[in-house]
């Protein structure tokens, strides 16, 4: 639900992987339902997709920073008693691919009924279907045309922006416009250069953990 997912990096880990996460919030099994084998050092896990529900954890993941060499990822179950899984899933990629490295779209879980039926040739296809559909809708992430579209990038915490498709379009005019833009916008935000610009969004958010 993702609580305490930025304390995980500082053990180490390379991402973190939060949820499931199911559109609506549902309490799972009932406890006890993780239960440790120490002989054969294994744990039994039945805890059913409990979740808080897409907006909270979609709003824990984007009011906490992120740390600067790590990925978060997004594990998309589905709710126990919803009729449309395809649709849970599609919902979860539109709420959750703005905000996540990657995603997940758990169809394994034994808890859940009829999950693991999505598995099979008469569902699985409707499943991605579903999915590629929900991220095709999304507004596409494209190059640098603008000199808005550099800033973004260099307040991101680029040192160095390339162009490719917007020389084809636009020309070798483009790298002027873009120039001419980016001292308008480094001006209005009160920077001296443009490199004291660069990684200034991270730096803000940072300052404020």
């Amino acid at each position: 639900d993702a609580e305490c997912f930025q304390n995980l990096f500082k053990l180490g880990f390379g991402f973190v992987e939060v949820g499931s996460v199911t559109p609506v919030a549902q309490d799972g099994n009932q406890r006890p339902r993780v239960f440790r084998l120490p002989a054969d050092e294994a744990i039994v896990n039945r805890c059913g997709f409990n979740s808080a529900g897409h907006d909270v954890v979609l709003g824990r993941l984007e009011s906490t920073p992120r740390p600067e060499n790590g990925f978060v990822g997004v594990n998309l179950g589905k709710n126990k008693t919803s009729p449309d899984a395809k649709k849970d899933f599609a919902d979860g990629v539109r709420k959750f691919a703005p905000v996540a490295d990657y995603l997940v779209i758990n169809i394994s879980s034994p808890n859940t009924p009829g999950l693991r039926a999505l598995q099979g040739d008469a569902e699985l296809p409707g499943v991605l279907a579903a999915v590629k559909s929900a991220k095709d809708e999304m507004e596409p992430q494209r190059g640098v045309f603008t000199g808005d579209d550099a800033y973004a990038k260099i307040r991101a915490g680029a040192s160095l922006v390339q162009l490719y498709t917007a020389m084809v379009y636009h020309g070798p005019g483009v790298v002027a416009s873009i120039k001419a833009r980016l001292r308008e916008l480094l001006a209005n935000d009160g920077f001296q250069t443009l490199y004291d610009a660069v990684g200034a969004d991270h730096e803000r958010t940072t300052a404020g953990s």
